[in-house]
């Protein structure tokens, strides 16, 4: 089935999203029929096509197979089937969490945030790795909120020690510095390519702009962003500092 001759077919008449498939006329019965072509193509594209009909269009009569997507060989179905879930308001388990943590760690957050409590072990892994600045706020930003007895290891492991040497030659009134600093990380993810859907990210923001949401409320508050162009850097934030 060519993705060219079935989306117009599907995206040219609305489709239903909660409907009784007895209640649906022959025409809408067809629309479901290649929105579930799409995701049982072989071809990936194809696949991708219809995941994202699904959380574009809401069809949670769909959501088994945006889960049975996060398993897929090809990043870009299982980041549409994740997008999906996230679109549909759709609850995941810890297994499939610390799956999509694997290679989106933005998306994961977004998840977890929802209901921290059941993700809490997911959280301290999480803690554990290699978080970017604005991650690592956020994850003990919800940890923090659940009072968690396994936040103040891994917390106190998250901080950096900031040393200074100043050396003084009293008789030139020189001055040397020896300066342990902090890092700045960043990530990224390459093009769209044309074939596959328009895919989303999201972006974790220490500060607030409007068209942001609140992620992980605390004394230093995390926002997230939902864009398409999600190749962006990390600011660094001291950890010091960041008032836990």
């Amino acid at each position: 089935m060519s993705v060219k001759w079935t989306l117009p077919w599907v995206i040219g008449v609305r489709l239903l999203t909660r409907a009784d498939p007895e209640s649906l006329s022959p025409l809408r019965h067809r629309e479901m029929e290649s929105v579930r072509a799409l995701l049982d193509s072989p071809d990936h594209v194809q696949v991708a096509w219809g995941l994202y009909l699904v959380q574009k269009y809401r069809l949670v009569q769909f959501i088994p197979d945006l889960h049975r997507a996060l398993a897929g060989a090809d990043w870009k179905v299982r980041l549409l089937g994740i997008e999906g879930l996230i679109q549909l308001r759709s609850q995941v388990l810890p297994d499939e969490l610390r799956g999509i943590a694997t290679n989106f760690r933005e998306s994961a957050l977004v998840l977890a945030a929802r209901h921290p409590a059941q993700f809490q072990d997911s959280l301290v892994t999480l803690l554990r790795g290699q978080l970017g600045s604005e991650e690592w706020l956020a994850v003990n930003n919800l940890l923090v909120k659940l009072k968690s007895p396994n936040v103040a290891g891994p917390l106190m492991q998250g901080l950096c020690l900031k040393i200074q040497v100043v050396l003084r030659d009293a008789g030139s009134n020189n001055i040397g510095f020896v300066l342990d600093g902090l890092a700045c990380a960043s990530a990224g993810g390459e093009l769209r390519p044309d074939d596959y859907p328009p895919r989303y990210g999201y972006r974790l923001k220490s500060y607030g702009d409007q068209g942001d949401s609140l992620l992980a409320p605390g004394r230093r508050p995390v926002f997230v962003r939902r864009t398409l162009d999600w190749r962006f850097a990390s600011v660094s934030i001291d950890r010091t500092a960041a008032g836990f």
